[in-house]
């Protein structure tokens, strides 16, 4: 499993999270990444071969109906929109993702419990 985590979404614990449940990580800042726009973002992820998780609801959304329509492929793209959840949850809830379905050209999203 390989993750990208974009400018919205990185963070030392969630990185680390991540690495300690077996996933190669890299942070936007740790490519060299930090500044670009949304689309180079998933541009990116999509040359990298890794699923983007973000927090960036709107602009993800966008980007995936864009992609879609226009025939482009990506890894896939994991959306929190929710700010503040702890990371290790945020880390078990992107390897249930990736576990369960081939996330190729999809989009899915991470939900606390509480929230419908």
């Amino acid at each position: 499993m390989r993750v990208y985590l974009d400018e919205d979404s990185s963070s030392a614990r969630l990185a680390n999270a991540l690495q300690a449940a077996g996933v190669d990580v890299l942070t936007a800042a740790g490519a060299g990444q930090s500044g670009a726009t949304d689309e180079f973002q998933l541009e990116f992820a999509a040359r990298e071969r890794r699923v983007i998780f973000t927090a960036n609801e709107g602009d993800f959304a966008r980007l995936f109906a864009e992609w879609a329509r226009a025939g482009r492929s990506h890894v896939g793209i994991i959306i929190c929109p929710r700010q503040g959840l702890p990371p290790e949850w945020q880390a078990t809830e992107i390897v249930r993702i990736c576990s369960q379905a081939d996330m190729t050209n999809a989009v899915a999203y991470v939900r606390p419990p509480d929230v419908s």
